[in-house]
């Protein structure tokens, strides 16, 4: 049907104009009967029929012919072949057969020739994209254009872009058009003003088409409050700025240049008084000046919480309502201290430290050039690139619990709530806008967060009997002028729309609806705590928010907060591992997936938990009584029972008066609600001995622990899993790396690195060092699972990569791809970017080669040894300046030493440079004809790596600077010679 190309959606990116990646998803199709379970393929779940196909960026390659089997799926209801390469192939007549299809995205698929007129047959169309990445790929006629307009009344967003259509506007199209974007498109005549009176109308955009007047119109608009882009440079505008466009007080983007505009433009000075400059900074006070909005209904700063306590929350909230309403919060697990700085920064967004200058949170990377940020009177602040037209980062697209009117919670993403009315950590109930089209309301595992225990609310917006129930976002559409609006996850779980009436000093915030309707009974899951957790009582309150009371005898742990109690400290409890035991009935809580490791911190933080289950990657928490206890080899379990450390003393709690059985005090409840009754059983004493010696195995003693998830292993537990250190998998300068087998969660095989020079002595140093590296987590970085520190042993247990190193892919008999090739590099630049500038405590590798590049089951780059530099006894510091990683991965030949002081090989990177200045690129990848193929990627690749090997480090480009050269975000200029002295063959 297609080929496979990788370099064909190099370039890939969504309606947004956000980079996604591109792999190829038909590759992974089986050879099941059910085509159903294919990526990007969704049948209907009573009829099987296909009715969606999703293969966006999927990497395919040739024509696509009428009598194609596509063509068959009579019942599709989604089709998306965006950002491929279809090249030559015609739009198929049978598309106007699809009569149930709601969505047609053909954006950059290299389409070409007539739109056809049965496109206009689709009358159930919600959304239309077709576009080319040149002007004019399309044509489409006046008659069809207006026949399309015509026909197509159900419409939301309507995407012709270089589509060559040569016609007026008819005056007959969809009112429920929210985006209608017709750039490059040789319109003509005058447009009709109803296309200012669209209600929904929120992103239009008419450039570049000369013979278009655009007149705007003379009474109050009607959209007015919705539009938020408008794009309307290189059309017909004259005269005076139109009055209008004064009152935009939404407007987060406005271009209107080239045009033949009269008068002055102070009536839009406010916007430009109001722009946040790079390098401004908030400081944590309580006289610190927040950022405004035009119209100053909204704030970004700092605010303090309580006002008897000196800490702040980095937020955004309504500055003209007396109540502190807050509708997005940096997403960090404290509040900051009096003293932290937030500041915006020209090259790495928004950035927020505490008073010593640690980072305690940031935005998500933002590649290209900031220019400025604004905050916008619709609640969203925005970080605005100096080339781009669309926000580089914004916090519409990173919502915590709230969504304001026009922001929209696309599939895949979600709200959660916070813990408490006054604590701003994440809590756990969500809300879901799920890939299938339905919203729903979750309560999520806690502590792994990461499965969904149960589902208390669901729209049913999947409906495949229902073609105009099928759901694609989330929007709050009701703007007002006369209210403010919000849709609020509260930290109860209730999901409520609020109003607020703009008059000041007016009431309070009033609910305008709510779900679910009792979520006391909704939540029904027999494996969690419930609305109110557990021993609580849950009652509905007024506005459907649920009340939580203690039962008769019992009391609150925390006065102050009916929902959330604490669990018990972890320097109070260890525990005894038995195997092959179990009690089946007496489980409260199920947690999955799990690792050995959070099974029982979610039972050490938990006083209800007196043991833990741990079995298939499952974990199960138990309560007393125990009952039905039963030894099962079968089981292949771990049963982790809780024991009260030597010499702790027991802990009184409030309405719990002190017993003299010491059994009582060992299995005290402590949280949510704490009973006034004691315990007294029997916990198999008999068997602890035998128990205490089977428990040696499990950590390293040490006097220092890890502060982390990261597993500690004896060294006898490291000897057994690798069969006494039997199969090297590889050496390097900190010592031999040899394969093991241990299960760590969903792994079987590990990699257990043997340090050989590590200062003995040094073992809070070394304790200090396996905390930084097991905090660090990134895709292209190998994951440290665990350690030992045990004596004058120090191990390091890391995550398997089964496709080995680098230097033996690049090396070995079948030659990697070039897309393979400029992945890894790309991989490996953003595996270093994040050391050197995402992470809470920056690392420098200082070893960079092929030989420290590991590579996945799918080949994705994973740099290895790093962090490693300060455990080792090294008394000198070090600048690795050399190329040898960059050179061997773009020319895929090995670096051979030279003793020869001439030749054309002596001075290899001289011999590069002149290779790129003579344009003989050729001789770098002899015979390699994929690189060829794309010279230009080739030249970029090249100019990066010779930047990078600068003899002045003041010229070396950053980390973060190299991606966004690699990727081609950034002009990469020519470089200079990397030495002072050189000598060029």
């Amino acid at each position: 049907m297609f080929t496979i190309n990788p370099d064909a959606s190099y370039n890939c990116y969504d309606v947004t104009g956000q980079v996604i990646q591109s792999y190829p998803r038909t590759l992974f199709w089986n050879k099941s009967t059910d085509c159903c379970s294919w990526d990007g393929v969704h049948g209907d779940e009573m009829t099987g029929q296909v009715i969606e196909l999703d293969l966006r960026c999927s990497e395919l390659q040739g024509k696509l012919h009428s009598n194609n089997s596509l063509c068959q799926l009579s019942n599709l209801k989604r089709l998306d072949l965006s950002n491929n390469n279809f090249y030559g192939s015609l739009i198929s007549s049978n598309f106007g057969e699809f009569s149930s299809l709601t969505h047609l995205d053909l954006l950059r698929s290299s389409f070409t020739g007539i739109i056809p007129s049965e496109i206009s047959h689709l009358s159930k169309l919600y959304i239309l994209r077709i576009s080319t990445d040149y002007p004019y790929g399309f044509r489409l006629g006046p008659y069809n254009f207006e026949l399309l307009l015509k026909n197509l009344t159900q419409l939301r967003e309507l995407n012709l872009d270089s589509v060559n259509i040569s016609s007026t506007i008819p005056l007959n199209f969809s009112s429920y058009l929210t985006t209608l974007q017709l750039p490059y498109t040789q319109l003509r005549g005058v447009l009709p003003e109803r296309v200012f009176h669209l209600s929904d109308l929120e992103y239009l955009d008419l450039s570049f088409n000369r013979q278009l007047t655009v007149r705007f119109p003379t009474t109050k608009w009607n959209s007015i409050a919705s539009v938020m882009y408008l794009y309307l440079s290189y059309v017909n505008i004259t005269g005076p700025i139109p009055k209008p466009l004064w009152n935009f007080t939404h407007i987060e983007i406005l271009f209107l240049d080239d045009n033949h505009l009269e008068g002055p433009i102070s009536q839009f000075s406010r916007f430009e008084k109001l722009r946040i400059a790079t390098s401004s900074s908030i400081s944590a006070t309580d006289e610190s000046t927040p950022w405004l909005s035009p119209s100053n209904d909204f704030a970004f700063g700092f605010k303090k919480i309580q006002e008897n306590k000196n800490e702040f929350l980095l937020c955004i909230w309504y500055a003209k309502i007396q109540e502190t309403t807050i509708v997005w919060h940096a997403n960090i697990s404290n509040l900051v201290p009096q003293g932290s700085r937030f500041n915006l920064d020209s090259q790495r967004g928004l950035i927020l430290n505490d008073p010593q200058g640690n980072t305690l949170w940031r935005s998500d990377l933002v590649f290209g050039n900031i220019d400025y940020g604004l905050m916008n009177d619709n609640g969203n602040f925005v970080v605005m690139g100096s080339d781009s037209n669309d926000p580089l980062w914004e916090s519409f697209r990173n919502p915590t619990n709230t969504l304001l009117p026009n922001q929209t919670l696309e599939r895949g993403s979600f709200l959660v709530s916070q813990k408490s009315q006054a604590n701003f950590t994440q809590g756990r109930f969500y809300l879901r806008m799920l890939d299938n089209g339905n919203m729903v309301l979750v309560t999520q595992s806690v502590p792994s967060n990461m499965d969904y225990d149960d589902e208390y609310y669901n729209t049913q917006t999947s409906d495949t009997t229902n073609a105009t129930n099928s759901g694609d976002k989330l929007v709050l559409k009701k703007m007002g002028f006369d209210n403010y609006h919000r849709v609020t996850l509260n930290f109860d779980g209730v999901l409520s729309h609020y109003y607020h009436s703009r008059i000041l000093n007016s009431s309070g915030w009033k609910i305008l609806w709510s779900q679910p309707n009792n979520i006391c009974i909704e939540i029904d899951g027999d494996k969690g705590p419930g609305s109110c957790g557990y021993n609580n009582v849950c009652s509905l309150g007024s506005n459907n928010r649920p009340v939580c009371n203690c039962p008769k005898g019992y009391s609150l742990v925390d006065p102050n907060d009916a929902y959330v109690g604490r669990g018990s400290p972890d320097d109070l409890y260890s525990f005894i591992t038995i195997r092959d035991t179990d009690w089946p009935k007496s489980d409260f809580q199920q947690i999955s997936p799990s690792t050995e490791q959070d099974c029982q911190n979610a039972c050490l933080n938990d006083c209800f938990c007196v043991v833990a289950i741990y079995r298939s990657n499952s974990c199960w928490k138990k309560k007393l009584p125990l009952s039905n206890g039963r030894i099962d080899t079968n089981l292949n379990s771990k049963a982790f029972m809780k024991i009260r450390k030597d010499g702790v003393p027991p802990l009184s709690t409030p309405g719990f008066p002190n017993s003299g059985s010491s059994r009582s005090k060992n299995w005290r409840n402590l949280q949510f609600c704490v009973g006034k009754y004691s315990f007294h059983k029997c916990i198999l004493l008999g068997v602890l001995p035998h128990l205490q010696k089977e428990n040696e195995d499990i950590a390293c003693p040490t006097s220092h622990v890890v502060d982390s998830m990261c597993h500690s292993f004896t060294y006898k537990k490291l000897v057994e899993a690798t069969k006494d250190f039997k199969e090297e998998l590889g050496r390097g300068a900190f010592g031999i790396v040899y394969k093991g087998v241990m299960p760590i969660g969903s792994r079987n095989v590990v990699a257990i690195k043997k340090l050989d020079r590590v200062a003995h002595e040094a073992e809070k140093e070394f304790i200090t060092e396996v905390n930084v590296i097991s905090q660090t987590h990134h895709k292209n970085l190998v994951r440290l699972l665990g350690y030992c520190n045990e004596g004058a042993h120090r191990l390091l247990v890391y995550e398997y990569m089964s496709n080995g190193t680098l230097a033996s892919f690049i090396f070995g008999d079948l030659k990697p791809t070039w897309s393979q090739r400029t992945n890894i590099a790309m991989g490996v630049a953003r595996g270093l970017a994040h050391l050197h500038e995402e992470c809470s405590t920056q690392i420098i590798h200082c070893d960079i080669k092929p030989q420290n590049i590991l590579l996945d089951d799918h080949h994705v780059a994973r740099i290895s040894d790093f962090g490693l530099s300060k455990l080792m006894m090294i008394n000198q510091s070090r600048a690795l300046t050399n190329i040898r990683g960059t050179r061997e991965i773009i020319t895929c030949r090995k670096n051979y030493e030279n003793e020869e002081s001439y030749g054309p090989e002596a001075i290899l990177t001289d011999w590069v440079l002149d290779c790129l200045q003579e344009g003989k690129l050729e001789a770098l990848v002899q015979s390699d004809f994929e690189p060829l193929n794309d010279k230009k990627q080739l030249e970029r690749f090249v100019m990066v790596g010779i930047w990078c090997i600068q003899e002045d480090p003041s010229t070396r480009p950053t980390m973060r600077k190299v991606c966004q050269m690699l990727e081609g975000s950034v002009e990469v200029t020519f470089p200079p010679c990397p030495y002072n002295f050189s000598i060029t063959i």
